[in-house]
């Protein structure tokens, strides 16, 4: 999972923002896995936390000629 990850700063923010493999609607199962990852594989395994703020994005990329996916984005801070 880490390796997937990477963390652009965005304003005052860092995110950590990994990649998930998804087509449409049939591969929620995927995305919902990825968010329970982050939280019990992630998280412990780095020197981050989640940022003081109540936010997590999902970005949906891509169309039906390039292909879909689709990036977790979450705030973090250092430990």
């Amino acid at each position: 999972m880490a390796t997937n990850c990477r963390r652009p700063l965005v304003g005052h923010l860092t995110l950590a923002v990994f990649a998930v493999e998804w087509q449409d609607d049939e591969d929620d199962s995927n995305l919902h896995d990825t968010w329970c990852r982050i939280y019990a594989e992630w998280f412990p395994a780095v020197n981050y936390e989640h940022a003081d703020c109540d936010f997590g994005l999902e970005m949906y990329l891509g169309d039906e000629q390039s292909g879909y996916g689709v990036e977790v984005w979450i705030p973090v801070t250092k430990k």
